[in-house]
Parts: C-alpha cells; structure tokens; sequence
C-alpha cells in the first residue's frame, strides 16, 4: 500500500481560495445579471437606481472576493 503523501493538516489555504473563488464567481455572474436585467426595468426610475445599485455592489464584491482567493493561494515565502 503507497504512503499518504505529506499533507500539512493545519494549512487550509488552499481549500479557503477555492471557497471564496467559487463564491466570487457566484456574486460577479449575479451582478452581471443583475446590470443586464436593468434593462427591463428602464420605465420606473426607482427600480432601474436599485438595480444598477446592488448589480454594481455584487460584481464589486464578487471582483474583490476573486482577488481575496488569488492573494491567498499563493505560497507564502520563507
């Protein structure tokens, strides 16, 4: 039987970037969805401000989030 390979146990970087990327992707695709569909709301200025609003606000945190998980992933150095 071949040996587990050494695996730090105590280091959950890795698992943490792919987590948050995932979740990145999530919220920068809805923002996206979210600006396009303001399109159909063009008639009521109310609605279109809301929209455009929380479209801006989850691709902005969905961006951030993506460049959180790309920091984290890297190997800190010694």
């Amino acid at each position: 039987m071949p040996e587990p390979a050494d695996l730090d146990t105590t280091d959950h970087n890795e698992r943490d970037a792919a987590s948050i990327r995932i979740l990145g992707f999530f919220l920068t695709i809805l923002g996206v969805l979210v600006l396009i569909g303001t399109y159909s709301a063009i008639g009521n200025m109310h609605a279109v401000i809301i929209n455009a609003v929380s479209g801006l606000v989850l691709t902005l945190i969905g961006i951030a989030m993506l460049a959180f998980a790309r920091r984290g992933r890297k190997p800190k150095s010694k």
